[in-house]
């Protein structure tokens, strides 16, 4: 489970510093300041493209040989989940078909990931929980989440946050 918190804090980084940029951007367009503007889409396209082969390596590492190599319930839960997760991240900070394409795909692992858990762990199972706390927040919040202004969209990523921290800290806590 600690390579799964090193691997979200790398994202996790990366995703600070492109809501930043990207924030910046809105900022500097809405002053009409092009230089600056221009600057802030350069790296903020540059952190994107780290953020993109990030999460593209994790879930080829997930699906070439974690999920195929295990047969525990709660690990295959986990790699499910936590392909979910990744998706989901690729969804935050792309825009059309690629980012429909990053919901569906997160909709799937997740969904994959609760079935696995209802089959082959028990309801008082914390990664049971998480998996549904993911999906009904992620079901429910992501079609409204580009209707939303600035302020309750940070909101809503903040809550979504909290719930994937809660969840890697009730994963943390299982015995192993």
């Amino acid at each position: 489970m600690k390579m799964v918190a090193n691997l979200d804090n790398v994202v996790d980084a990366r995703r600070s510093s492109w809501r930043i940029l990207s924030s910046a951007e809105l900022t500097e367009e809405a002053k009409g300041n092009n230089i600056h503007l221009k600057h802030l889409k350069t790296y903020r396209q540059r952190v994107e493209s780290e953020i993109s082969i990030i999460c593209r390596d994790i879930i080829s590492v997930l699906d070439s040989h974690l999920i195929p190599s295990t047969s525990d319930g709660e690990s295959t839960v986990h790699y499910h989940k936590m392909k979910g997760d990744f998706y989901r991240y690729l969804a935050e900070i792309k825009a059309g078909d690629e980012k429909e394409e990053a919901i569906e795909q997160s909709k799937k692992a997740y969904y994959k990931a609760l079935t696995v858990a209802e089959v082959k762990l028990p309801p008082t199972n914390p990664i049971q929980t998480a998996c549904r706390l993911t999906k009904i927040a992620f079901k429910e919040g992501t079609p409204e989440i580009n209707t939303l202004n600035n302020e309750p969209y940070k909101n809503t990523l903040m809550a979504l946050k909290l719930l994937r921290e809660n969840y890697s800290l009730w994963t943390s806590q299982l015995p192993h």
